[in-house]
């Protein structure tokens, strides 16, 4: 009992550790919008940024 409270001690302190000072690991696999399971089966990585974007419908025109 004691060794299970103490491993989620520890994976608690780490989740908090990583969030405020792990900006700068490097992490190639979350700039894909696949997630990481298809990206190592079929070698897909379509980027979040500098995508295409869809137009919008037809209907709605930008308001001037």
């Amino acid at each position: 009992m004691w060794i299970l409270a103490a491993a989620i001690g520890v994976l608690a302190i780490v989740t908090i550790w990583q969030s405020e000072f792990g900006d700068g690991l490097d992490r190639p696999w979350a700039e894909c919008r696949e997630n990481i399971v298809r990206q190592m089966l079929y070698n897909e990585c379509t980027p979040r940024q500098g995508g295409f974007r869809l137009p919008p419908p037809a209907g709605d025109a930008p308001a001037e």
